[in-house]
Formats: structure tokens, C-alpha cells, sequence
């Protein structure tokens, strides 16, 4: 008549084996975001890396560019688009200097290819060990003016977005990226507008 006692720990044997079931499933689902985590910081690396190659070998030429010159205009990543501005100055090709947005103040240097149309910027924030490289174009407006229009990507979150970006023409007084720099520069364009003396801003 005892054995009937054995039915009363059947459900506690259920409990276990859902128990480690669930252990189980939870270290899969784990292991497999981390190994997809994993991957996709490998992917990044990889593709940061690849652009400093691509940094690296490109052949510097200054071509028309002048040596000092503050480029205005927008970067776009996660659905948002902020304004930003660059002083960079430019000796034969090399380029180094500084940006500014709304997250501060970084040290921006790379090469520049100007016939080619090619330029390729690396951009840090030491205080907070960011790493962005930036490839694209640089072109000459044929109006004392210059464009430039390049992909980012940072190793911040793997966050990738766009620069767009233009020096004022030749001429034109703005205070906007030129507050950041006392050097003589090509002075910016004012996002939206390029000012112009005599017109009201």
C-alpha cells in the first residue's frame, strides 16, 4: 500500500526538468546573441580596417584646394540629421584639424586626393576612444567653393551615417565654423543659406 507515495514526487521531478530546460534555453538564447554580438563587432572591425587601408594608400594631392578651409554642413545617422562643422588645414594633401557638432569636439586627420575627387578622413574623440572613419568626395565648384559628400562609419555602436558638407564661395563671411579657428580659412557656408554682405541674414 506504500507505493502509492511515489505518485507525490512526480511533480517535483517536472519542476526539475523545466528547470533545467529553461537553464538550458536561456544559456542557448545567450550564447547565441553574444556569438551574433561577436560576429557583428568582428564585421565592423574588419570594415574600420579596411578603410584605413583605403586611407593610407590614397596618393595625397592638394590640387585646387586652399590650405586652410572651414567646411559647414550636416551629418545624418539613426534617422536624425544635425548640423556639424570642420577646420581643417591642408599641406600638400595631408589633412588634419578638428570638427564640432552636438557631441563635442573631435581631431579630425586623413588624405585627400583632390583630382581624383577622393577623400578620406579618420576622425577620434580620445576622451572617449571613438574611432570613425570617413571615405568619400571632395569637389571643386568652380566658384571658389568646395563640396563634400562622404559615409561614415564609428565604432561607437557600429554607427554608420553621412556627411554633407561645403565651404562658403570664395568671398562670403559667415562666423559659424570660423569661431573654432583663428587661422586664415575659405569661411563657411551657414547651413540652408550662405551669407552674404549687404544681405540681411
Amino acid at each position: 500500500g506504500g507505493g502509492g507515495g511515489g505518485g507525490g514526487g512526480s511533480p517535483n521531478l517536472v519542476y526539475y526538468i523545466f528547470g533545467i530546460v529553461s537553464l538550458l534555453l536561456a544559456i542557448g538564447t545567450c550564447g547565441y546573441f553574444h556569438c551574433k554580438f561577436r560576429k557583428s563587432q568582428q564585421r565592423m572591425k574588419a570594415e574600420l580596417d579596411s578603410m584605413k587601408e583605403a586611407r593610407e594608400s590614397l596618393s595625397p594631392d592638394q590640387g585646387t584646394l586652399p590650405y586652410n578651409a572651414a567646411f559647414s554642413g550636416t551629418y545624418s545617422e539613426n534617422g536624425q540629421t544635425k548640423t556639424t562643422c570642420y577646420t581643417l588645414a591642408i599641406t600638400n594633401g595631408i589633412v588634419s584639424g578638428s570638427s564640432q557638432d552636438d557631441e563635442g569636439v573631435a581631431q579630425v586627420q586623413g588624405v585627400v586626393n583632390q583630382p581624383e575627387g577622393k577623400i578620406h578622413l579618420l576622425e577620434t574623440r580620445e576622451d572617449e576612444g571613438v574611432r570613425i572613419e570617413i571615405a568619400g568626395s571632395v569637389q571643386d565648384n568652380h566658384n571658389g567653393s568646395f563640396t563634400i559628400q562622404a559615409d561614415y562609419l564609428s565604432s561607437y555602436q557600429t554607427t554608420r551615417g553621412r556627411l554633407n558638407l561645403r565651404t562658403a564661395v570664395e568671398g562670403a563671411v559667415v562666423s559659424t565654423a570660423a569661431a573654432y579657428d583663428h587661422s586664415p580659412i575659405v569661411q563657411a557656408q551657414v547651413v540652408g543659406q550662405t551669407y552674404e554682405p549687404g544681405r540681411p541674414v
